[in-house]
């Protein structure tokens, strides 16, 4: 997948879209990967990690 921790965030949720855009703007370096829960890598991290579908919010994987 990748060698980078990726941070999963809701994408309809204004709160987590703003986290995110928060993250990338203070980052000193590009550490972390992002993708929505609804995109097919979001999708694949949670069946892997055996989140539910009702989550929404920001996870943390850095399962790489």
């Amino acid at each position: 997948m990748t060698d980078q921790p990726i941070l999963l965030f809701d994408g309809f949720c204004n709160l987590c879209v703003g986290s995110v855009q928060f993250v990338l703007k203070h980052e000193k370096k590009p550490l972390l990967k992002f993708a929505s829960l609804q995109s097919d890598a979001g999708k694949e991290i949670r069946k892997e990690n055996e989140v539910t579908d009702a989550v929404d919010s920001l996870i943390l994987s850095d399962k790489v």
